[in-house]
């Protein structure tokens, strides 16, 4: 159920507040400062994709960014604890992993990458898209790294041609494949 799984990440995120008091009014202040917090955070990532994606100043990704978050769509959502606040930013964060983990393919940004998208499935399940097609990727990289690690122990040279120069037909090969990738 998307609204159980909803509830389940941003009362995790509100737990804390009910061991200093019951009072729902209180609570409901810290929610929605939460609210203002997680929107901020989103604010911040979303500068930061856009000046990644974007030939954008820090000062036009900063203005962008304060236009997309005073939208009526997100406004609208800071007067009740819903789990959008916690998407938003988990979803953005979880982009930005994504980039970095193909500008960067290391262990390390592969799992940040994977607890982003699986944090962002656990604030609304409407995520699970995104999060399938995170660890699909990661999985791809891992499953490159392999196959060329393989390749590398177990290479075999091939013979050259006769009559003709390794290193050009190297570098035509290599050519060959650079348009196949496009």
């Amino acid at each position: 159920d998307g609204a159980l799984s909803a509830a389940v990440a941003i009362c995790t995120l509100l737990a804390p507040v009910y061991w200093f008091t019951d009072d729902p009014t209180t609570v409901f202040h810290v929610a929605l400062t939460l609210n203002a917090i997680l929107g901020g955070i989103a604010a911040a990532l979303l500068v930061s994709l856009a000046r990644r994606l974007t030939p954008v100043t820090p000062w036009w990704g900063a203005a962008i960014a304060v236009l997309v978050s005073l939208a009526p769509a997100s406004v609208f959502s800071t007067d009740f604890v819903f789990s959008e606040s916690l998407v938003a930013p988990l979803f953005l964060a979880t982009l930005l992993g994504l980039l970095r983990l193909q500008h960067s393919p290391t262990l390390a940004n592969g799992l940040v990458t994977a607890l982003l998208a699986g944090a962002a499935f656990g604030a609304h399940s409407r995520m699970l898209p995104l999060t399938l097609i995170t660890l699909g990727v990661i999985a791809l990289a891992v499953l490159a790294a392999i196959a060329y690690g393989v390749l590398m122990v177990h290479a075999q040279p091939l013979p050259s041609v006769p009559g003709t120069n390794a290193l050009s037909l190297h570098l035509m090969g290599m050519w060959v494949n650079f348009l196949l990738s496009l």
